[in-house]
């Protein structure tokens, strides 16, 4: 073989040589093996992976493998070694291979007479040499003359071309072929600038495998799978310790064979999506309908789930992390990752087909690893086999057969292997030749692409890098699909035109003054392009929604193309040959799906009384526009070709037919139906927007509109005409909707998401905003609103009901995001609306997306916030002041803030007016907007002094109800159930004002004897009946009553109870315990916790707070608000995120190994644990950047990590810095060793944290903004007067509505002012430009092996403490204890042992001493069941 026309394609000949070899390989091991064959694998990797280019696995577990050795000349010694090492390699590696295929390029000279040292020689002694090594391993040489042999059989016929003849298939061709399309028939078609990937670009890359796509998965399925083996380790354990115990033994034995089935399924999944090598049988999907939360619950409900709480644990922790994957997501997408079916891609005119694929095309040829052919179906003959296709597409000889075709295009991808990021990635996807097949709708009959389809999937079964992907009209195939994956556009297109917008408008140099509700007004990417062709290079103000629904966009394109039409052929406009030429066609293609062209010139120039060169020109110029498109269906032999004709743009054509079907009557209410019972959809679509735009008539009271239409889709077409409509015209309905809205919440949400929000950004249509808006302001009590518009849907026991809803709200999904372009008058005010919700996870979704919005838009928002300034919803209120409060920290510029404060002094806190803003949350966001606007003085302290608290009020007016005067705290009354009463309003409330201390006052008792003196009916009432009855009154005041909302009287039937709002959530939803806010509440709940803020607003400015007794100046300290932008970045702490860091520096010592046999192996490994070296656990390098500070060497200033090892070990290990001063370092390590003997308090580093003074919770937001808040060190400063000491580090708790208790480690305040900290998410520390001076890192699994870190920038921190004078030192403790699993295996015993030290610096040398130490065990006691 003459290796010289070896065409490597620019590629490394050694690399070539092998993708030819394992082409051939592939080839001959089908033939070798048949269907012995389990999987064939090309393994492609800098430097291969262990010995081997590719290998087959036969189903009895046997490989056989290939290396291939571009050895072109004499081989010498050093290459023999090379493949002997190759083998010893392979063999390592994969120890089932039981022959080895070597590729050389030559063939072995043989012994002469000269030389016993031949290349047969060495090799056959390597041979004896590996065989010896392994004596059940064949080697095979394939060398020159059997790659030639190879080469010559029919099935590589199509290698040896691409390899070895002139390149005719090359990534040359494939990029002129998609050059040509996209300068020809895409050019109408396919606007690069307008790129956008959508859901066929998303289908499509799960198909061919994208590596950052399959990366993520497969790292999601291991995960899933470490889950799973995790489980059966756990509970494996579990079962050892419970004995023969059937109420447990049988729930974990089921459940490990059901988590068993999804593990090896995984694995499956994990191993093909490695490297896509087939599997070994189908997945079984059944494996993974597994209900983890249940099985969770059984266990937990066991008796055995008490008795070992810590295997139990275990086990439920890891099936409550199962629960939480998509399931049902991550199958489909290995599903359509795993089918080799063609997909076929249905969507109406306009939806972006064509654009998506070419788009998609010319990305996957940027990208480098899939070769994308794109084929126009339109001019195909239907005699044309695959082989003409790709021939003609790709300007091949006549030459190649189709199966050499194949070969070469795969030969073709095969090199894309050897390509970045291939070759560092861990996944390898397998590179794929798509062919796309665009318009089959266009082409000769579709019986013929239905028989194509069904080749391609004979084509992947042989050759499974070719993949097929065809689009067209739904209208081209009819019934049952089997032969293809068919996926379906939505009218709205491939991608939301609203992201598609922006683009367009640069695109076509098109400038627009209304942005905001344009570009939600142009609903498919049909009437965005009708848009843009009739605006190109204008600008254009639009003020009103009609003047762009489609059928004003058909009138005028059909205008635009009648002016040019007779610009160019001299006829006049006013005999509108173009309308009536489509309203004409428009009737013929009821009839008939196509028209042949000479029949159809000839009937158009009859119709239009004109010469058939004139009816022939229209017809082409009707088609030069894309109006009409035509096919060739192709002669057989000396037979003509046959043109026909098809809507181009079916939607033209709709509009001309609803004219045709209206010049055909007066008025629309006079159209009989009964004589049009086969109008199309989109037709009488048209036909209603035109009635409404024209008429200003309503089509679906047509008294025949039953004819053509159920009462689904009359409703359906009557939302979209009232879409359509002008304002005026839309005027006239708003009455009757707004009685629709009045009967009920079903019918309230209905017209919500059907009229309102999709007019939203419409700011004035009567059916928008300001219909919903005035609606809703229409309820002069917020607890009446609440029945319709605030409750959830799919409560039990509520069909028939006022409240009862069939679907939810759309505001909850992704289409009415608010961006900048919102004005507050729009979507924006449906959000304010919408936090009156008593869903507290919606609350905060809409709560932190109107946030987002405010930061983009300040200005915007602050009209919103004055436009609810008055509202009375106390809820959306309150809300809105915290959205404002935090735009005002972060965000607003001087201008707002000083607009805001001036706002709020006139309003809020004004003296004569603070009496009637009692709300304590309105008041704390009040009084920080106020700080803030004196710290960038913008007010000045002293003039606002009057309206800062402490209030002093005259009176004690506050509404009572004497019947609730029945209520106890341990009983409540009515719907105040007893947490609400006991938890929520007076132990909180007592325990601000009426504690044991203050008690001795008795100034709450004063209080009350003075209220009964203004309202002497309640003579005899107790502070705590006054709680109940103020917050009662409260609820009442709202609107709420036990009739609608309450009501336990029987029904009508005498079989139930009437019930009420509340009694539908309750039976739906759980309420909270102990004081906490219920996920979805009451309405009665709602107004609860609304109601003690406003009872504790009337008594902090009548009582003195606390143990202290202090007026209240800070009402941060009666109770804890929300802050918007900090709960939208908090991290669950039960589901911390993998890839957080860790700093180990010594793992053998935290991390104690080994399996004990009993509880005195476990005491001997705590008491014999090793000692750490701390210095290399609070000073360290921030390698590769893993923490976020900006900084190489980093100091702890507190840390807590918890390790748990095999050995039965828990490991515990503490630290926390205090500040001192520089001085005093010595001394003070001397002081707190003697200390620490006496009290081991200071010797506890969690007993060093400072702090911010507050009712329980606070936020590291609050914390770091609100520098005037009382700030506390540690209690245990005061032990030690004689040392100026601070605590270096703050601790904080947010009482998340979702998590629960989460906390917060942070610099202290004093630590702060030294590196500049004023802002902190929790987890990051920000100066004034934004730079991360500090971090709160946590990582890994709460209250199991846990790490949390809070580390600064070391050269800076030590620098500015010396300049000010002061030393860090640190309190480190180090806790080894046995684990509560070792204790359940072995029995009941003890062993723990506790040391603290202090670390500092003494000159520059970090010195640690011990300062208490704690060792104790006991002997195990006989364990119990």
């Amino acid at each position: 073989m003459n290796w010289t026309n070896f065409q490597t394609y620019g590629m490394a000949p050694d690399k070539a040589f092998e993708v030819l070899c394992n082409q051939l390989f592939e080839n001959w091991s089908k033939e070798e093996y048949k269907s012995d064959i389990a999987s064939i694998r090309v393994v492609n990797g800098a430097g291969g992976d262990g010995g081997v280019e590719s290998y087959a696995t036969l189903k009895d577990r046997s490989i056989i493998a290939l290396q291939a050795k571009w050895f072109p000349t004499s081989m010498v010694s050093s290459q023999i070694a090379q493949i002997k090492n190759s083998i010893k390699t392979a063999k390592k590696v994969r120890p089932e291979i039981s022959r080895y295929i070597v590729c050389v390029p030559r063939d072995l000279a043989s012994k002469t007479a000269r030389s016993e040292n031949s290349e047969d020689t060495r090799w056959e002694n390597m041979i004896t040499s590996v065989v010896e090594d392994y004596p059940d391993l064949a080697v095979e040489l394939w060398n020159e003359s059997r790659l030639v042999a190879e080469l010559q059989k029919p099935s590589a016929s199509g290698i040896f071309k691409f390899w070895f003849e002139n390149a005719e298939v090359s990534d040359e061709s494939v990029q002129y072929a998609f050059d040509k399309a996209k300068s020809s028939w895409l050019t109408t078609k396919y606007v690069p600038e307008l790129n956008t990937y959508g859901n066929i670009a998303q289908t499509l890359s799960l198909l061919l495998g994208d590596i950052a796509q399959r990366e993520n998965q497969t790292k999601t399925f291991r995960k899933i799978n470490e889950l799973c083996e995790k489980f059966l380790s756990a509970a494996e354990a579990f079962l050892a310790v419970c004995g023969d115990r059937p109420e447990i033994t049988d729930i974990l034995t089921e459940t490990m064979g059901k988590v068993s089935a999804v593990a090896s399924e995984c694995l499956k999944i994990t191993a093909w999506y490695r490297d896509e090598t087939p599997l070994d049988g189908d997945i079984d999907l059944s494996a993974f309908n597994v209900d983890f939360d249940s099985a969770a619950d059984s266990i937990n409900q066991s008796r055995d789930s008490t008795l070992h709480h810590f295997h139990s644990s275990d086990v439920t922790k890891v099936l409550r992390k199962l629960g939480e994957f998509d399931f049902y997501t991550l199958i489909k997408g290995f599903e359509r990752s795993h089918h080799k079916k063609s997909l076929l891609f249905l969507g109406t005119p306009g939806t972006g087909k064509t654009h998506g694929i070419s788009a998609l095309s010319e990305k996957l040829l940027s990208d480098g690893l899939h070769i994308p052919l794109l084929i126009q179906a339109r001019n195909i003959p239907t005699y044309s086999t695959w082989k003409n296709i790709v021939c003609d597409y790709l300007g091949l000889s006549s030459s190649w057969n189709e199966d050499e075709i194949w070969q070469a295009l795969i030969s073709l991808a095969d090199r894309h292997r050897f390509q970045e990021p291939q070759l560092s990635a861990e996944t390898k996807v397998s590179p794929k030749v798509i062919i796309f097949v665009d318009g089959l709708d266009e082409s000769s009959t579709h019986e013929r692409w239905v028989e194509r389809i069904q080749e391609t999937n004979a084509i992947t079964a042989s050759y499974p890098q070719i993949r097929f992907c065809f689009t067209a009209r739904p209208t081209a195939f009819k019934g049952r699909i089997d032969y293809a994956k068919v996926e379906r556009l939505s009218n709205a297109g491939d991608a939301p035109t609203h992201i598609l917008f922006d683009s367009y408008m640069r695109a076509y140099n098109i400038k627009t003054q209304n942005n905001g509700w344009l570009k939600y007004s142009l609903t498919s990417p049909l009437a965005l392009k009708l848009f843009c062709e009739l605006n190109q290079d204008q600008t254009v103000s639009l003020s009103n929604r009609t003047e762009v629904s489609m059928t004003s966009l058909w009138r005028k394109k059909i205008e635009k193309i009648e002016g040019e039409y007779c610009e160019k052929n001299g006829r006049p406009e006013k005999n509108q040959y173009v309308l009536r030429a489509v309203v004409f066609l428009s009737k013929q293609f009821v009839a008939a799906e196509r028209l042949e062209h000479s029949s159809l010139v000839d009937k158009l120039a009859a119709e239009l009384k004109t010469a058939t060169e004139y009816a022939e020109s229209l017809v082409n110029y009707l088609e030069e526009y894309g109006v009409l498109s035509c096919y060739c269906e192709h002669g057989m032999g000396l037979a003509p070709d046959t043109y026909f004709y098809y809507p181009g743009i079916q939607g033209c054509f709709d509009y001309a037919s609803a004219l045709h079907i209206l010049s055909q009557y007066e008025h629309p209410k006079d159209i009989d139906f009964n004589d049009c019972k086969a109008i199309q959809t989109n037709t009488l679509n048209s036909l209603a927007i035109i009635s409404i735009q024209k008429y200003g008539y309503l089509l679906t009271r047509n008294p025949t509109i039953d004819v053509v239409m159920d009462d689904w889709s009359r409703q359906e077409l009557q939302f979209l005409t009232l879409l359509h409509s002008d304002h005026s015209a839309a005027a006239q309905f708003k009455e009757r909707t707004l009685e629709i809205m009045s009967e009920n919440a079903d019918g309230l949400i209905t017209i919500v998401n059907q009229l309102v929000l999709p007019l939203s950004r419409d700011c004035e249509h009567p059916l928008g905003v300001k219909l919903l808006d005035e609606f809703l302001n229409g309820f002069e009590k917020p607890a009446q609103r609440d029945i319709l518009w605030s409750v959830p849907g799919y409560l039990r026991n509520s069909t028939g009901k006022r409240w009862y809803q069939s679907e939810t709200f759309a505001l909850e999904g992704d289409n009415y995001l608010l961006d900048p372009e919102d004005t507050h008058e729009g979507c924006p005010t449906v959000y304010a609306w919408a936090l009156s919700t008593v869903n507290n996870s919606l609350r905060k979704l809409y709560r932190n997306r109107l946030m987002e919005w405010a930061h983009l838009v300040p200005e915007e928002f602050y009209k919103l916030f004055l436009k609810f300034s008055a509202v009375n919803d106390p809820q959306i209120k309150s809300d809105l002041f915290s959205i404002l409060m935090c735009l005002i920290y972060d965000g607003a510029d001087q201008a707002l803030i000083k607009n805001a404060s001036d706002w709020i002094l006139e309003n809020i806190l004004h003296p004569d007016r603070i009496d009637g803003n009692r709300d304590i949350s309105v008041r704390y966001y009040s009084i920080a907007i106020i700080k803030r606007a004196i710290i960038m003085g913008i007010l000045d302290e002293q003039t606002v002094v009057e309206y800062m608290p402490p209030y002093t009020i005259t009176g004690n007016s506050i509404a009572l109800n004497k019947d609730a005067l029945s209520g106890t705290r341990m009983n409540g009354y009515s719907a105040i159930d007893y947490d609400l009463s006991r938890y929520v309003l007076v132990d909180h409330i007592e325990s601000d004002f009426n504690s044991y201390p203050q008690r001795n006052t008795k100034q709450f008792e004063k209080l009350v004897s003075a209220v009964i003196t203004e309202q002497p009916e309640y003579a005899g009432m107790t502070v705590e009946k006054f709680i109940i009855s103020a917050a009662f009154a409260y609820i009442l005041e709202m609107g709420w009553n036990e009739q609608e909302f309450y009501n336990f009287n029987e029904d009508e039937s005498g079989e139930g109870i009437v019930g009420g709002v509340d009694c539908s959530i309750r039976g739906t939803h759980h309420s909270a315990t102990h004081g906490s806010q219920s996920s979805v509440m009451t309405v009665c709940e709602k107004y609860v916790w609304q109601a003690r803020n406003e009872i504790s607003g009337f008594l902090c400015d009548r009582l003195l707070f606390g143990d202290e007794n202090v007026p209240v100046t800070d009402y941060g300290l009666l109770d804890d608000f929300v802050i918007p932008v900090q709960e939208a970045r908090i991290i669950n702490p039960d589901n911390i995120p993998d890839d957080r860091p860790w700093h180990i520096p010594e793992p053998e010592k935290a991390v104690l190994e080994g399996i004990p046999s009993s509880a005195k192996d476990v005491i001997t490994n705590v008491l014999k644990a090793p000692t750490l070296d701390w210095e290399k656990w609070i000073f360290f390098k921030n390698i590769d950047g893993a923490y976020r500070v900006e900084a190489e060497d980093l100091v702890a200033l507190d840390m807590y990590s918890c390790f748990y090892g095999s050995a039965g070990v828990e490991t515990c290990l503490f630290m926390n810095a205090i500040l001192v001063n520089q001085d005093d370092v010595l001394g003070f390590a001397e002081a707190i060793t003697e200390k620490s003997n006496a009290d081991n308090r200071v010797a506890n580093p969690t007993d060093w944290y400072g702090g911010i003074h507050s009712s329980c919770y606070i936020t590291p937001k609050e914390v770091c903004w609100f520098s005037w808040k009382a700030r506390y060190d540690s209690a245990n400063i005061e032990e030690f007067p004689q040392f100026e000491l601070k605590s270096a580090v703050d601790d904080c708790c947010y009482n998340s509505p979702e998590y629960g208790d989460v906390y917060f480690y942070l610099p202290s305040a004093p630590i702060r002012d030294i590196l500049g900290i004023v802002d902190s998410d929790g987890y990051l520390f920000f100066d004034n430009s934004r730079k991360v001076i500090a971090e709160h890192s946590i990582a890994g699994e709460k209250w199991r092996t846990y790490q949390n870190y809070v580390i600064v920038d070391r050269p800076v921190l030590f620098e500015r403490l010396q300049r000010a004078g002061k030393r860090l030192v640190w309190i480190m403790r180090e806790r080894r204890i046995r684990t509560g699993n070792a204790q359940e295996k072995f029995g009941e015993f003890g062993a723990d042992r506790d040391k603290s030290y202090i670390g500092y610096f003494d000159g520059n040398k970090f010195t640690v001493r011990e300062i208490h130490s704690e060792i104790w065990n006991s002997e195990p006691k006989k364990k119990s069941l």
